[in-house]
């Protein structure tokens, strides 16, 4: 019986030790895994105050590269305005010369640290990473640098051979081309055919010429100019210069297309009038312009107007050119006279004297 009951004692009290041995090797599993999560978080913390080094050097790289890009501006501005290139370069390690004077402020090499280089690095970690980023730094800044003084002497360059060279030519035309007049002007007078009866009569036959050309092509005259095809026109432009080398010595066929639109105006504004064509709304303020002008005023045609007048410029020359013939034709009748009345009185001078002897 004692036996028995020693045996169940000893068998309670394994029992009651089991529970406590497998708690305790659970504690050390947690203990360790413990340790392991602070090992990873302190790893992870290095990595991120790397990536923070990378980040602020990468944010002072564009401060830097900002404040190369404004100081260039400057420079040209100051160029335009004196002419010359007086800016001095910056100075190595800084693009303001401001800045280049009182050197880099405390705390500008990171945003969240302190005045010290060790700010760069997020507190002083890694070393080595610290001396690759500095001069990964410093070499981006000595090839900015590099770029400015390479633009500087570009802009340089160029101001001295405009200073030497003077202003740009102006835009030249082939030999003989007459340029397109600006404003308001008179197709004919502008093409030199105007101020004789035989300029006009050239003007009338090139006229009646490029309207059978353009009868022929594609082109609509109930279409407006701007409507129309290029390349219908560009057809039309070679045909008249080929059919008619007079019309290429106007620059870019100007003479050609104004013909051509005004004697497009003129059948649509006639269909406009005779109900063929509906009037457009956008040419309604027409009719009342019609209705304002002067019914007195002028409408001969600016042509005509050069014509007469060139007739009384050459009637005035005749004019003038007969009141000098009679002019002079008279002088000579009175200066004749004047020797035979000369001669008349010497002879009878000499016949007195004779008699008196």
């Amino acid at each position: 019986m004692a036996t028995h009951t020693r045996r169940s004692a000893t068998k309670t009290a394994a029992a009651n030790t089991a529970p406590l041995g497998a708690s305790n090797k659970e504690n050390a599993k947690a203990s360790k895994a413990s340790s392991g999560k602070k090992s990873k978080k302190k790893g992870s913390d290095d990595n991120n105050n790397g990536d923070e080094v990378l980040l602020n050097v990468m944010k002072r790289m564009e401060q830097f590269e900002a404040l190369l890009t404004a100081a260039q501006k400057e420079n040209d501005t100051l160029r335009a305005r004196l002419g010359t290139d007086t800016e001095p370069a910056p100075r190595e390690g800084c693009a303001n010369p401001d800045e280049n004077a009182a050197g880099p402020k405390d705390g500008d090499m990171a945003r969240g640290g302190g005045g010290d280089e060790a700010s760069v690095t997020g507190g002083g970690d890694g070393g080595d990473s610290e001396d690759v980023d500095i001069a990964v730094f410093k070499d981006k800044i000595a090839d900015l640098e590099k770029q400015l003084a390479a633009k500087n002497a570009i802009i340089e360059t160029t101001t001295a051979t405009a200073n030497a060279t003077g202003p740009p030519p102006k835009p030249t035309v082939p030999d003989g081309s007459i340029l397109r007049p600006r404003g308001n002007f008179s197709i004919q007078v502008a093409m030199g055919l105007a101020g004789s009866e035989k300029k006009h009569s050239i003007y009338q036959a090139l006229v009646r010429a490029i309207k059978h050309i353009s009868g022929q092509s594609p082109l609509q005259y109930h279409l407006t100019w701007a409507e129309n095809s290029n390349e219908d026109k560009v057809r039309v432009f070679r045909k008249c210069r080929e059919a008619h080398p007079f019309l290429r010595r106007f620059h870019n066929d100007w003479a050609t297309e104004a013909i051509l639109k005004q004697w497009f105006k003129n059948r649509r504004g006639n269909a406009y009038a005779n109900g063929y064509l509906e009037v457009p709304p956008k040419y309604a303020y027409l009719k009342d312009n019609a209705a304002k002008r002067n019914p007195n005023g002028s409408r001969v045609k600016k042509s005509k107007i050069v014509l007469a007048k060139k007739k009384n410029e050459k009637r005035a020359r005749l004019a003038k050119s007969k009141h000098r013939t009679a002019a002079t034709s008279t002088a000579r009748a009175d200066a004749e006279e004047e020797a035979e009345d000369g001669m008349s009185v010497d002879e009878s001078s000499g016949d007195e004297g004779s008699g008196e002897e």
